[in-house]
């Protein structure tokens, strides 16, 4: 991945974090809610930009590849071949998966 931008930019990956739900209180049963079968949700990876500027998003998988973005720009730019040219303001999410 690359990131090219003139004014500020950040990217960010929050923490892996179980797929069950529990609860613990006053008064009530502890509960915990576990999915079968047990896993844990993906990171989410965040992107954020101001000042025009390129990002660019690249990923390589032998077996498997999966990749999913959501990016705004909301003052307009261009998209192709996993390059975003942006006018003044980007952000958004994305997600690679590969094997």
């Amino acid at each position: 991945m690359m990131w090219v931008v003139p004014g500020s930019a950040s990217l960010d990956t929050n923490q892996w974090h179980s797929t069950a739900i529990g609860t613990y209180g006053w008064g009530s049963p502890d509960n915990i809610n576990a999915p079968n079968p047990p896993g844990y949700y993906m990171p989410t990876n965040t992107v954020a930009g101001s000042g025009s500027g390129v990002l660019v998003i690249s990923a390589f998988g032998n077996n498997f590849l999966n990749t999913s973005t959501n990016v705004n720009m909301p003052e307009g730019g261009s998209y192709g071949g996993g390059v975003w040219n942006f006018n003044n303001t980007i952000s958004g999410n994305y997600a690679v998966t590969a094997n």
